[in-house]
C-alpha cells in the first residue's frame, strides 16, 4: 500500500478536475450540423420529433446514403416525399439524374440550403445570386399565407443565402420571400412531381423552431409536401460528413466520449507507471554444478591406495609426466637422456642436478616391490617439476 501513497495527490487532482468539469456550465455549441441526433441550437432533433405529427399518414424513413444509391435501387415508391436541408447542396451528376427522375415520376422533394451547386442549378435552368447581410444576425421572412402577408418571422441564420431568379423559367412559382421581396422559397414543376427549394436551411433547426412563433412558418413550408411517406436525409448533413471524415474529432466533440477517452488514456498511463513496472523478486540461489570429474579422480585414487599397487601408480605418474613434456613443453621424450635434459634446461628454470635427480627416480619403477615412501618422493619431485615449469611457461 505504501508504494501507492506518492500517487494519491495525482489521483486527487484528476478527481477534482473531473468534478469541476462535470458541474461547470457547458458553453453553447453554435456550430451548424442540421443532424436529427444533435440537440445543439443548429441541430434538428426537435423538428424530427415533431415530424410524425406533420406526416401522420405516412412513414418517416432516414436516408444515410447519396441520392443515387437510395433512389436507384428501385425500392423507393414514387408516391413519396424527400426532405434535404444543409448548409450547402452540391450533388454530383449521378445524384442530379436520379433526383430529376424521382420528381418526374411523381415524387415531391424539398431541398433547403444557403448555397446550391452550379451544375445543379444549371440542370434546373434557374439563375440565382448570393445575398450577403452585414447589418443583422437574423433574416426576416414574410408569411406564406396570403391572408397573413403582413406577418413577419425572424430567423437566426447565416450572413448569406441564395436569391432565386423567378423570371428564367415558366414552371417556377415563388412561394416565399424576405422583407425585400427577394424569392427565397420556390416551387418547380417537373413531370408529375414538384421540386421545392428554400435558401435558408437554418429555419428548420432547434433554435429557430423554438423561437417565438416561428413554428407556424416552418409548418407552412413543410405543408407543401403531401401527407405521405417521407424520406428524411442525413447523408448530406455537415455533421454526418464530419463524423465520417474524422472519428476522433467526433469523440472529442462529445463531452461524455471525450471524458471516457482521456480517462482511458490516463488509466493506461497509471498502469504503465505503477503495475507495468518490473516487480522485485528474490533471486533464486543457483547451486554450482558439482565437479564430477574431480570426484571420479578421487575415487580412482582411493582404489589405487586401497590396493597398495605403488608400482602401477608410479608408472601412471611417469606416463603423465612424459605427456606433459611431449605436449606442453614440445620436447621429444624419445631422445637421449643427456639431450633431453639439455632441452629442459633451455625451456625451464630447473637446475641440471634437479632434473637428473628426477629422472633417477623414474628409472627404478620397474621393480616389483615399490615402496610407499618411494612413491611419495616421486610424486613430490614431479609436483615440484610441474610448479617450476608452469612458472617458466607463464
Amino acid at each position: 500500500m505504501k508504494k501507492f501513497i506518492p500517487w494519491l495527490p495525482l489521483v486527487g487532482m484528476f478527481l477534482l478536475l473531473f468534478v469541476i468539469e462535470s458541474v461547470k456550465p457547458r458553453p453553447i455549441d453554435w456550430k451548424p450540423s442540421y443532424s436529427l441526433s444533435d440537440e445543439i441550437p443548429f441541430g434538428s432533433s426537435a423538428l424530427f420529433a415533431l415530424s410524425s405529427d406533420l406526416f401522420r399518414s405516412g412513414k418517416i424513413n432516414i436516408s444515410r446514403t447519396p441520392l443515387y444509391n437510395y433512389l436507384s435501387d428501385g425500392m423507393t415508391d414514387a408516391n413519396t416525399s424527400y426532405f434535404i436541408f444543409n448548409e450547402s447542396f452540391e450533388p454530383d451528376p449521378l445524384d442530379i439524374r436520379e433526383l430529376l427522375v424521382f420528381v418526374e415520376n411523381g415524387g415531391d422533394m424539398l431541398i433547403a440550403a444557403s448555397g446550391f451547386g452550379e451544375s445543379f442549378m444549371d440542370s434546373l435552368k434557374i439563375k440565382s445570386k448570393m445575398n450577403f447581410r452585414v447589418d443583422s444576425a437574423s433574416v426576416v421572412l414574410k408569411s406564406l399565407e396570403e391572408v397573413d402577408k403582413n406577418n413577419f418571422y425572424s430567423f437566426r441564420a447565416a450572413n448569406f443565402y441564395t436569391i432565386f431568379d423567378s423570371l428564367k423559367r415558366d414552371s417556377l412559382q415563388v412561394l416565399g420571400s424576405d422583407v425585400k421581396n427577394s424569392p427565397v422559397f420556390i416551387r418547380i414543376d417537373i413531370g408529375d412531381g414538384h421540386l421545392f427549394l428554400h435558401s435558408i436551411p437554418q429555419i428548420f433547426t432547434n433554435y429557430n423552431l423554438l423561437h417565438e412563433n416561428n413554428s407556424d412558418y416552418i409548418a407552412d413550408v413543410l405543408s407543401h409536401l403531401p401527407d405521405r411517406n417521407l424520406i428524411w436525409d442525413e447523408y448530406y448533413k455537415i455533421g454526418h460528413l464530419q463524423i465520417s471524415q474524422s472519428p476522433i474529432s467526433y469523440i472529442l466533440n462529445q463531452p461524455a466520449l471525450s471524458w471516457a477517452y482521456f480517462l482511458g488514456i490516463t488509466g493506461i498511463l497509471f498502469f504503465i507507471f505503477i503495475e507495468g513496472r518490473r516487480r522485485q523478486r528474490i533471486i533464486p540461489i543457483i547451486e554450482p554444478l558439482k565437479n564430477e570429474s574431480l570426484n571420479f579422480t578421487r575415487t580412482i585414487a582411493r582404489l589405487h591406495f586401497q590396493q597398495a599397487n605403488h608400482g602401477e601408480t608410479a608408472a601412471k605418474i611417469i606416463l603423465l609426466l612424459n605427456d606433459f613434456i611431449q605436449n606442453s613443453l614440445k620436447i621429444n621424450i624419445r631422445q637421449e637422456r643427456e639431450s633431453l635434459i639439455h632441452q629442459l634446461l633451455l625451456k625451464t628454470s630447473i637446475s641440471e642436478d634437479e632434473l637428473k635427480a628426477l629422472f633417477e627416480k623414474t628409472d627404478h619403477i620397474s621393480a616389483k616391490e615399490y615402496s610407499a615412501e618411494s612413491l611419495k618422493k616421486l610424486n613430490k619431485a614431479v609436483e615440484e617439476f610441474y610448479k617450476k615449469c608452469k612458472g617458466s611457461l607463464e
